[in-house]
């Protein structure tokens, strides 16, 4: 996604307040004063909140699935240590920025009153997350050695997922890593 430097502005101020604020707590108001723009230079490139909401949430998922995809390359690292490191990517992006919350968490908190467009591309957001894992298994030839279908293959990508958005919201609300470290722990004992 090719933008300009005033897209890249408005962008991650977008993205900022909604991982600290949720999608209905902030306006264009907001990212203008912060910004130093009118509101109009904002609808001039996303005519509606929607379209600024799902503008972020496409551009975020395209930046962490490009570190994603370098990492699922590196034949160095094992299949725990790359989980953990995307956990720690997914750290960089919330917790660790001034305590903020997964953007597609705090968005899919919202989801009675989201737009439909940006309940799609929420899921969409969650689904690639879960096919990067699934691919990441497959690639490590991840087999299950435990008779508890709950780490299945095709099961285990969805409770990743779980495990870190629970984790992060926890961690947040509590402003205690200590909900992610479980997670990381669960990581690092995968067989």
């Amino acid at each position: 996604m090719k933008l300009t430097m005033m897209q890249e502005k408005i962008l991650n101020t977008a993205e900022s307040l909604i991982q600290k604020m949720g999608y209905n707590a902030f306006s264009y108001k907001d990212i203008a004063l912060i910004v130093g723009i009118k509101t109009s230079s904002i609808h001039y490139y996303y005519p509606t909140k929607e379209d600024l909401a799902v503008a972020v949430i496409d551009w975020q998922l395209e930046r962490v699935l490009i570190v994603l995809n370098e990492l699922k390359l590196n034949s160095a690292l094992s299949l725990q240590e790359k989980l953990l490191y995307a956990v720690d990517v997914i750290l960089s992006l919330t917790l660790r920025d001034e305590m903020k919350m997964c953007l597609g968490g705090i968005l899919a908190s919202d989801v009675l009153s989201l737009p439909e467009k940006l309940k799609n591309r929420v899921r969409h957001f969650f689904n690639a997350l879960e096919q990067w894992i699934k691919e990441l298994l497959d690639a490590e030839n991840y087999k299950n050695n435990s008779f508890d279908s709950l780490y299945s293959k095709d099961n285990l990508p969805k409770y990743l997922l779980i495990q870190i958005e629970g984790g992060l919201l926890m961690s947040r609300l509590y402003h205690d890593f200590t909900y992610i470290e479980i997670v990381k722990q669960f990581i690092k004992k995968m067989d």
